[in-house]
């Protein structure tokens, strides 16, 4: 089908916070149609404290680890601006200076994981985009 490596998808990512409960979700998109999803729903009490951070930071980890289980390269659609000023670096800005454990650990991650990630797209929430409202709805962020 494609060359996975040469080829680039479209994965957008969310998290939210409702009801105590912090939850992550991401869906790929190739030639305007939905390929793969996934979410889930974080348990570290750590990272819960973040509240909705941690599951918009935990959305991306996800969907790195797809993109490396699949052997693709990822462009990265999110709403929450932070996820990108963390690893700016990765296209040689000066990054934003994580404060947190769970935001170090992401910043890390992101580094050592960034030939998969071709761009981090930043995207208006809730503004009708087809696929970030898709995975709005995935996340449980109505």
């Amino acid at each position: 089908k494609r060359n996975s490596m040469e080829s680039v998808l479209d994965i957008y990512v969310d998290g939210s916070y409702s009801n105590g409960q912090t939850k992550w979700a991401f869906i790929v998109v190739e030639d305007d149609a939905v390929i793969h999803s996934n979410s889930g729903v974080i348990t570290d009490p750590v990272i819960c404290e973040g509240r909705q951070v941690g599951g918009e930071i935990q959305a991306v980890i996800e969907c790195v680890e797809w993109a490396k289980q699949n052997k693709t390269k990822i462009n990265i659609f999110y709403d929450f601006a932070n996820l990108r000023h963390w690893v700016s670096d990765i296209w040689g800005e000066k990054p934003w200076k994580t404060t947190k454990n769970y935001t170090n650990d992401y910043r890390n991650f992101m580094l050592r994981n960034r030939s998969f990630i071709c761009k981090m797209i930043k995207i208006k929430s809730h503004t009708g985009n087809k696929y970030n409202t898709l995975v709005d709805e995935l996340v449980g962020a109505k």
